[in-house]
């Protein structure tokens, strides 16, 4: 694939298409290019109302690691469609920005296993210490996600997290 300034432009004016799944294909493909100089035409195409066009742009964001996104996905995380709200909190993660802690941590809390499971795989690719304790408490309620907090926390470099481990161990051994 050949970037040039004129491909990128005719991806922009594609977006403009009335056929969705042009729409959307073109979304992935800004975000498989790393074409962060569509970034502002794909937040604004999050706010669409066809949902293929709505995940397809989210998921784009999160490839082109757009900290520009974070607070407009942040509110979808709330969105009443599970694929929306698993797409949001995953792009989060993939973003990568500190700002979305608190609505990624109030995630972990969810009554839905998969939200609260996505909701640990993105805080700790966003691997900010102040997620610490939201992992202990997510090991401690000894559910299907624990295992996944007790990773998180593996992953982390807090001092804290290696000794909760270590105090963790012994009910984990034969």
């Amino acid at each position: 694939i050949v970037h040039t300034r004129d491909a990128e432009s005719d991806c922009i004016d594609m977006l403009e298409s009335s056929d969705a799944k042009t729409q959307a294909d073109v979304l992935y493909a800004i975000g498989r290019r790393g074409d962060k100089e569509a970034a502002k035409a794909v937040i604004e195409k999050i706010s669409s109302d066809d949902k293929y066009i709505k995940i397809a742009a989210i998921r784009a964001a999160g490839r082109l690691k757009a900290e520009e996104a974070v607070e407009v996905i942040v509110q979808l995380v709330k969105d009443n469609d599970e694929t929306i709200v698993d797409t949001s909190i995953q792009t989060l993660g993939d973003i990568g920005d500190v700002s979305a802690v608190d609505v990624l941590t109030e995630a972990v809390y969810d009554a839905d296993e998969n939200v609260s499971a996505e909701a640990i795989i993105a805080l700790s690719k966003i691997n900010d210490e102040s997620s610490v304790e939201t992992f202990k408490k997510a090991a401690l309620k000894n559910d299907a996600n624990s295992p996944l907090a007790v990773l998180a926390l593996g992953r982390t470099n807090a001092p804290e997290a290696k000794s909760f481990l270590e105090s963790l161990a012994p009910s984990y051994k034969a």
